[in-house]
């Protein structure tokens, strides 16, 4: 562990930004896990907490490990349980309890092998293991295979009936979807199969989910492998009373901070996201929002020096009223994994804390809009859509489009939508636009107020700086 690190958790203390008046959040080092660990589940049932999978510094990992969680803290006696039937990682937020069973869902397998570090295969599936009176685990089952769902950086959510699987990479990391899965689960809790739920409008992976107050929400993850597609965007469905899920919306109120591999904690009073990577590199903040408060209340920041907010997972202790963080990474160094848990205590009252102007993301416009949602944002908030042409398989028309999506030039009242003009060939007809690189600036009452002529040239809109128009 480095001095910088030492000297972080010798305070460990969670600084408030400057105009949240008088607020506590006391933050403590709890004790030491039984070792480092990342890319680890992480879930809190009856006052236990329990941390499955993951990679520490000697390896993947089967462990299962679990402690007795007390109000004041006390000594930590981690418990070693029945371990996974293999190697899993990338679980942060793809652990949940649902009908007394602990439910990993999806990940990826890996293998050692002999003259190799490792081996990596898909893990489209469940490991579900029941939890006894006395809080260990029993058996673990596997679930049977659900069929156009990810895994890697997929997210489980459950309410009290349901338990679904959401976004995620492919397998074999083929690419990201937005696929949603419901899992088909028996009377004694055990899941028999998958059905096909309402997809997001975005592909999605290392995202957070979240279920609270009859809907779930999901913020924040990448829209592909490309760092500059981390996504500040929250969507919210309603969980219809046969467990089906109403059509997505995207939300106005966005993360102050685009944010993928986050911990995403639910609680009764809000949902948080802790840490994270950024478009520019990692984040120690914890953003967090009250859904249930009022249309206009944004998303919150508060500043931390919890190190280990990267790849990390976390639960919600009702008793202590805290949240918990069990190991995570302290930089982008694969090797730097932290073996600490960490509790925030939060505040009886949450307040709203904003960043101040000029210190969240330069800008706050996604890129990861297909036209359809780009279009009906722009009508809902009286904005003016600027749509760029572009194909995926043309590498040039996607750097452009990201690049003017990102740009801090952008006027905040326009939303930006990329046009797919081989998939929304009727759509690129009716604008006249045949090519990729080409710009449309469109009115809130849908007409057309300019086009541009030339391909990759955004100056016509003002925003010719830092815009990437060159050919690779």
């Amino acid at each position: 562990m480095n001095n910088a690190v030492q000297s972080v958790l010798a305070t460990l203390l969670l600084l408030p930004v400057s105009h949240v008046q008088s607020q506590s959040w006391e933050t403590e080092l709890l004790g030491t896990l039984p070792k480092p660990l990342n890319l680890n589940g992480t879930i809190v049932h009856q006052n236990r907490l329990y941390t499955v999978g993951g990679d520490s510094d000697s390896g993947f990992n089967a462990e299962c490990f679990s402690v007795e969680l007390k109000g004041d803290g006390g000594t930590l006696n981690w418990r070693l349980e029945r371990p996974l039937p293999y190697n899993l990682i990338y679980l942060g937020n793809a652990v949940v309890v649902h009908q007394g069973w602990l439910h990993i869902v999806g990940g990826q397998k890996t293998v050692d092998k002999p003259g190799a570090e490792y081996e990596r295969y898909s893990h489209p599936k469940a490991l579900s293991a029941k939890i006894q009176p006395d809080g260990t685990l029993g058996d673990w089952l596997a679930s049977p295979e659900w069929q156009n769902a990810g895994d890697v950086g997929s997210a489980a959510v459950s309410d009290s009936r349901n338990l679904w699987v959401i976004g995620g990479l492919l397998p074999n990391n083929q690419s990201t979807t937005n696929a949603i899965n419901k899992a088909q689960i028996n009377e004694e809790g055990v899941i028999t199969g998958w059905e096909e739920s309402t997809p997001l409008p975005s592909t999605l992976h290392f995202h957070a989910a979240y279920h609270h107050n009859g809907s779930i929400f999901v913020a924040g993850g990448k829209r592909t492998e490309d760092n500059t597609s981390i996504s500040n965007r929250v969507f919210r469905s309603t969980i219809a009373q046969d467990g089906t899920l109403t059509q997505w919306t995207l939300l106005p109120q966005v993360l102050p901070y685009p944010v993928s591999t986050g911990a995403g904690i639910t609680t009764p009073q809000a949902l948080f996201l802790i840490g994270g990577r950024t478009r520019d590199g990692l984040l120690q903040k914890i953003q967090y929002w009250d859904p249930s408060g009022t249309s206009s209340d944004p998303w919150s920041v508060v500043d931390t020096t919890i190190p280990n907010s990267f790849y990390s997972s976390g639960a919600y202790h009702q008793e202590s009223h805290s949240l918990l963080i069990p190991g995570g990474r302290y930089t982008l160094n694969y090797m730097d994994i932290g073996s600490e848990l960490i509790r925030v205590k939060l505040p009886t009252q949450l307040p709203i804390a904003t960043p101040e102007p000029g210190t969240f993301a330069s800008s706050l416009h996604d890129c990861s809009l297909d036209l359809p949602t780009a279009r009906q944002l722009a009508l809902d908030q009286n904005k003016t859509l600027l749509i760029v042409t572009m194909l995926p398989t043309i590498e040039r028309s996607t750097r452009f489009a990201e690049s003017l999506c990102t740009s801090e030039h952008l006027p905040a009242d326009w939303v930006v939508g990329q046009l797919n003009i081989e998939t929304h060939r009727d759509e690129a007809r009716h604008l006249g636009i045949l090519q990729v690189g080409i710009l449309a600036l469109i009115s809130p009452d849908g007409s057309i107020q300019k086009r541009s002529t030339l391909p990759y040239d955004a100056t016509w809109v003002g925003l010719n700086k830092g815009i990437e128009t060159a050919a690779p």
